[in-house]
């Protein structure tokens, strides 16, 4: 005897589930969608204002922070570009503001905490880890915090041109608020930064704490360009 059919009832059960599931899938999609489409605009915002190098206007960082925030609100998980991306928004709300700079506290406290958000939702990604640094670096509370995000990015990303000058630069202009490991981590990446390329950087970033003495004395005397930041 042959399995008996299914119901009229089960075929619309199983009609009415399958639409319900694309349904959800088209709900979704469109909100990621929408999401991308909005942290688009926000990226747009910092590429001017890196460009300009100088603070935006209020008006324009107030569309930028809702874009960065409207696609993190309407993405359905954590997403840790979108969480890096408002953090960066936030730190552009007070750039010309010296480090330390109680006016500027607020923003740069949010910025932090948008950074750490990103270091949870991408553990071990090194980028988001050398964005906290900088922020914390900024802001100018949290000394463990800066060494901590330092050598996280380091730990994870120790041959990556882009993480190396990034270590390095903000490592030596917070040098003083490093503890030790940190500073290994710190001139471990300004060399392979320096082989890199990046000497005029590095040149920079010493000479703004004093450091072009002391560092160069640490640095190999066999270590090609040396002499573009020592010299």
């Amino acid at each position: 005897m042959s399995r008996a059919t299914s119901s009229p009832w089960q075929r619309k059960l199983a009609a009415a589930v399958l639409l319900g599931a694309a349904l959800v899938l088209a709900w979704l999609a469109a909100r990621m969608l929408l999401a991308a489409l909005f942290s688009l605009q926000a990226e747009t915002f910092l590429e001017d204002w890196r460009a300009q190098r100088r603070q935006p206007e209020p008006q324009a960082w107030n569309i930028a922070r809702t874009a960065a925030q409207r696609a993190i609100d309407l993405y359905p998980v954590a997403h840790g570009e979108y969480w890096q991306r408002l953090g960066r928004v936030y730190q552009w709300r007070d750039a010309d503001l010296p480090i330390g700079d109680p006016d500027a506290a607020s923003s740069r406290r949010q910025a932090v905490g948008f950074h750490e958000a990103a270091t949870r939702a991408r553990p071990l990604r090194p980028y988001d880890w050398a964005r906290l640094a900088d922020a914390e670096r900024r802001l100018g509370e949290r000394d463990a915090a800066l060494s901590h995000a330092l050598r996280q990015a380091q730990a994870l990303g120790p041959w990556r041109p882009g993480i190396n000058r990034q270590v390095a630069i903000t490592g030596l202009s917070a040098w003083h608020r490093l503890d030790p490991p940190a500073r290994e981590a710190t001139l471990q990446a300004t060399q392979r930064a320096i082989l890199r390329g990046d000497a005029a950087q590095i040149r920079q970033a010493m000479a703004s704490q004093g450091l072009r003495l002391f560092v160069c004395t640490r640095l190999p005397a066999t270590l090609p360009q040396r002499h573009l930041v020592c010299d």
